[in-house]
């Protein structure tokens, strides 16, 4: 696609304080919430037990705008709940529910995504030289409340099943297909265009996800227990126009 096409066919927009909390789960919890076409990212802990990533992220889309034109420009916070899947070989994620903050992104987004939902965010950033010194977001929607308090200073570090840091940081951050459940029931692709990130990672000092107890995927004793906390600060996204699954 040359770039007169992307820019008549894509979204432009900048996302800052991406944060990524993800948990290893039992991936039996997840595969009887995910549709058939989806095939979850597994592996197999110490024990032999099969698991599956999963994460909350949060972040804010900065001046949102078709790729045509600088205005107008849209801000707005979001957070999101995701599976780690392909799909005919394409990497990507799954969304199991989406919140958005400013009604006329709402909006149009639930036009097509069944799991997006407006949400009331409380968001506060502390910066401390090349760290966040603390990182605190709340999200109260009619059904749910998810909040939590990170920080962020490191370097990522290997975990199983990954033999690097940036293994597992590529792994979770560089994905570059969003599948969803449309509002017609039927499943919907968004393909994303972005460089690599280049993640901190971090400690969880406090949590609460009522959305991922509800779906009884990450139970509260493990809430407090994530297996990475990943923030980017800043990066550039083009989001090409949703369609139906392929």
């Amino acid at each position: 696609m040359n770039a007169l096409s992307q820019n008549l066919a894509t979204i432009s927009v900048r996302v800052r304080n991406f944060a990524l909390i993800t948990y290893a789960v039992p991936a039996s919890r997840v595969r009887r919430h995910l549709p058939d076409p989806y095939e979850l990212e597994t592996f197999f802990d110490e024990r032999r037990e099969e698991r599956c990533l999963v994460s909350s992220t949060t972040f804010c889309n900065d001046g949102f705008r078709w790729s045509a034109l600088p205005y107008p420009r849209l801000t707005f916070d979001e957070s999101t709940f995701r599976a780690y899947v392909t799909h005919r070989g394409r990497r990507g994620v799954y969304f199991f529910r989406r919140y958005l903050s400013a009604l006329p992104a709402f909006g149009p987004q639930k036009l097509f995504e069944r799991n997006a939902g407006l949400g009331d965010f409380h968001i506060d950033t502390e910066m401390e030289g090349t760290r966040y010194g603390s990182y605190s977001c709340r999200v109260r929607s009619h059904d749910a409340e998810n909040r939590f308090l990170i920080r962020a200073s490191a370097e990522p570090v290997a975990k199983p099943p990954f033999e690097t840091g940036e293994e597992l940081a590529q792994h979770i951050t560089y994905r570059l297909h969003g599948f969803f459940t449309s509002s017609a029931g039927v499943q919907g692709h968004m393909p994303v265009s972005h460089r690599r990130m280049a993640p901190w990672s971090g400690d969880l000092l406090d949590a609460r996800f009522d959305t991922w107890t509800a779906l009884e995927i990450v139970s509260p004793e493990e809430i407090a227990h994530p297996y990475s906390v990943l923030v980017e600060p800043d990066i550039h996204f083009r989001l090409h126009l949703p369609r139906p699954l392929v």
